[in-house]
């Protein structure tokens, strides 16, 4: 991931952020579209548009909203994934730890769609 554009204050803000969303689709099975990308995240569709907006060189993101987000290059997964191969520390995503906030979205995602349908 390219910081050259970011001070310090701006990396602890976007980082997290980043990495969740990056990591996102490259653990997801079944590739989203951006918007139910958002809401599995429990962020605003303009969020998750402005996180990936630069990324187009490892993302296919297409401009028709149905179509889902998907890698150019399954490697690039792997690379930032194994902590071993990738570069720079930071750019690390802790796989294990994605898990448990993946699993932590599609329950708030469950919860919140229960209160409205039944609450």
């Amino acid at each position: 991931m390219q910081r050259s554009s970011f001070n310090k204050t701006e990396m602890i803000a976007l980082y997290p952020t980043l990495k969740v969303t990056l990591g996102s689709i490259w653990l997801l099975f079944s590739p989203l579209v951006m918007e139910s990308l958002a809401e599995l995240l429990g962020k605003q569709l303009v969020e998750v548009k402005g996180t990936l907006h630069d990324l187009h060189t490892i993302l296919s993101i297409p401009e028709e909203t149905l179509r889902p987000i998907r890698l150019h290059h399954p490697t690039c997964r792997d690379f930032l994934l194994d902590m071993n191969r990738c570069a720079d520390p930071v750019d690390w995503v802790d796989e294990n730890k994605l898990y448990r906030v993946m699993a932590d979205c599609c329950l708030t995602s469950m919860e919140k769609e229960l209160k409205d349908r039944f609450w």
